[in-house]
Parts: C-alpha cells; structure tokens; sequence
C-alpha cells in the first residue's frame, strides 16, 4: 500500500484538463485497490437530472442505485454494508445488488469542502468483505479525488469553449484576445486547485495527528490497565 500521502499526490498528477476526468478515475483505481481489493466499483456525482458514472473495472454497469447515493451524501460520513439485509431500506439498490451477486459495499462522499456531491462507491461477492478496510487511509483519498475529478471536469469543459471559440472565430482579429484571455482563466483555475490541495493536504495532516494523539492515549489505556488488574480492588478501613 502507497503512503498516504504519495497516493494524494498520484490523484494530483493525474487530474488533466483535456480527459474529462477518466484519467483521474484510472489513477483513483488504482490507489484504492492497493488498500482494499474490490469486486465492482463507480465513482457517482451528482447532475442536474441524474449521477454521472465512471466505473473502476471493466465493467460498466451500475453498482448502486441512487436511493443509496442520495443516503450517502446525506449522512456524509463512509458507509458500510456488510450483508444484504442491511439495505432492505433501499429496495432500488437492494434489487440490483441481488440481481449482480454483490453482497458487501463500501461507500465514501466526495465530501471535500467546496467539492461535488457524489460518492465513491467498492463492492464485494462476499459478505463482511471490507470489515477490515484501512477508512482512516481511504476516506482521504475519497476527499481528494472528488477535489480533483471536480477540477478536472472544469477544465474540460473550458478547453472545450476554446475549442469551439477557435472554429466559430478563426477570422476574427479578436479571436487571439480572447483566446489569451481563458489562457489566463486557465491558469488562475490551475492556482485555485493548488490552494485547494494545499488546503485538503493541510486538513490531512491535522487530521492524522489528532488520530496519533488517540493511538497514544489508547496505548497508555492498554498499559495502565494490566496493572490495575494486578493490584487488585482497594479496600476500605475497617
């Protein structure tokens, strides 16, 4: 498994302006089954009328339905689904689950401050599949790669208005004005995404060392405890 923070890093490289984010999508897949094996996987944000869907196998069919998206970004914390049974409330995704022989799922909101709504979402033939999944080392990554996919679909989209712009006005005088122009908005977008970054990998680091300072005080827990039990309950005077 990547350090946590070389992973964040290989989301970074791979967010590109001409791909529609399929090349940060590869890279998400990649990362995240280093950490935790998976049978079926998407990455889902929200549009206007419906989730847009990547896949992170080679199978493109849906993994969940949206009446479990929408719980999930709702709730914004990791979910996991250990049996079937668990998703009764959600007869959508409960129906496709059974019809594709899932049976354990794994699910992040694409909760970044300023990000998309969406969610990542692994999914297992077997039940209690992600009981053991690293959440402290892939919650981040979650984090990150909605930042990123999010940025990587704006700049799509502008280089496809530049694009256009070039075919509509190639003899107009004013075509490389403005052409300069969204140069210069592409560029100020590109600082964004640093600060961004900067600011998600900041939190990351914050993040991890409120969970080493937990760690400490859960280890002096577990030492003071066995010499407790050594001396016994006190007793009172008689």
């Amino acid at each position: 498994m990547l350090d946590l923070t070389e992973a964040l890093l290989r989301l970074v490289a791979a967010t590109s302006w001409g791909d529609g984010g399929a090349g940060l999508v590869h890279a998400l897949s990649e990362v995240v089954r280093e950490a935790t094996p998976f049978d079926a996987g998407e990455v889902a944000v929200a549009q206007p009328v419906e989730f847009r869907r990547w896949s992170l196998t080679e199978d493109e069919n849906d993994v969940v339905e949206t009446d479990l998206l929408l719980h999930v970004g709702s709730c914004g914390r990791p979910v996991r689904v250990d049996d079937l049974p668990e998703v009764v409330d959600f007869p959508r995704t409960h129906a496709l689950l059974r019809q594709r022989g899932l049976q354990s799922l794994l699910l992040f909101p694409l909760a970044s401050p300023g990000g998309p709504e969406g969610a990542i979402v692994l999914a297992r033939t077997f039940g209690w599949a992600f009981a053991g999944a690293p959440l402290g080392y892939l919650w981040p990554l979650a984090r990150m790669g909605g930042l990123c996919l999010e940025r990587a679909l704006a700049l799509t989209a502008l280089r496809r208005k530049l694009e256009f712009m070039g075919d509509g006005e190639r003899d107009n005088r004013h075509a490389e004005e403005r052409a300069r122009r969204q140069t210069d908005a592409v560029r100020e977008e590109l600082e964004r995404t640093r600060d961004d970054l900067a600011a998600a990998r900041a939190e990351l680091m914050a993040t991890q060392g409120q969970l080493g300072a937990a760690q400490a005080e859960l280890d002096a827990l577990r030492s003071q405890a066995p010499a407790a039990a050594a001396r016994g309950p006190r007793r009172g005077r008689p």
